[in-house]
């Protein structure tokens, strides 16, 4: 049985002296934005819609959400810091119908309150685009899981990112009904996850009260710092620091 006294202890103890967040210099910080700006705009190229969102969810969010516990996540009264934009969007459309096909591309801060944390690889703060989808059918919603993680595909292959996707469907914890990992490798930490796609079928348009276009994917765009990884394992000129 899980000692939760004993996990918050490590908790604490893991959080001293440990990379929380990714401090890019000026010219990492310019890097970063670029990819990120190029994602988004591919993704609106496609016709997907833009949302921007904040960072904060009551916490009733995490409780209808049902997959991480809101007790363990950062934030202040009743309120929440989110893991992923995936979050947010969905509280933003619940007690909502949504008519039509729709596909988002959002961009926001993640936070995670991780047993351990582990520079440009695990850390408390990150950046990360998020293309999320609601569908009116299984059907549709199939098509665009392939359509968002061939979007995640393409940037990796521009870049020259070497690739492998792992089917996560059985072995992952969680209601999602499809699952697949994009995995890249870096010479520093090996084969790492960098993206996540996720079918969830209308599983979360259930807990949040959505109607219409019942079927939801997200999939991982970008995720920074890991995604930069690859990047500056090329390029020393490139610095950062932690805090």
């Amino acid at each position: 049985m899980l000692n939760l006294q004993n996990l918050d202890q490590k908790w604490q103890e893991n959080k001293k002296d440990k990379p929380l967040t990714f401090l890019p210099d000026v010219n990492l910080s310019l890097f970063e934005r670029r990819l990120i700006i190029e994602f988004e705009e591919f993704c609106i190229s496609k016709g997907y819609s833009y949302l921007s969102i904040p960072s904060i969810v009551p916490k009733t969010c995490y409780q209808k959400q049902g997959t991480v516990d809101p007790e363990k996540v950062f934030g202040f009264g009743d309120y929440r810091l989110t893991g992923s934009a995936e979050q947010r969007i969905l509280e933003s459309f619940s007690n909502q119908t949504i008519l039509s096909n729709l596909k988002i591309v959002s961009t926001n801060q993640c936070f995670r309150n991780e047993l351990e944390y582990v520079e440009l690889l695990r850390l408390a703060e990150f950046k990360k685009v998020e293309q999320f989808g609601f569908l009116t059918s299984s059907t549709a919603a199939l098509i665009t899981f392939d359509e968002f993680l061939n979007n995640s595909i393409a940037f990796l292959k521009k870049y020259k990112i070497e690739y492998r996707v792992i089917d996560e469907t059985e072995t992952d914890q969680g209601y999602h009904h499809k699952k697949y990992d994009i995995q890249i490798k870096t010479n520093l930490f090996g084969w790492i996850e960098t993206h996540s796609c996720s079918y969830f079928e209308k599983e979360q348009t259930k807990r949040f009260n959505i109607s219409g276009a019942e079927y939801t994917v997200s999939c991982t765009g970008i995720a920074s710092p890991r995604i930069l990884i690859p990047f500056l394992e090329k390029n020393k000129t490139l610095k950062w620091k932690h805090q």
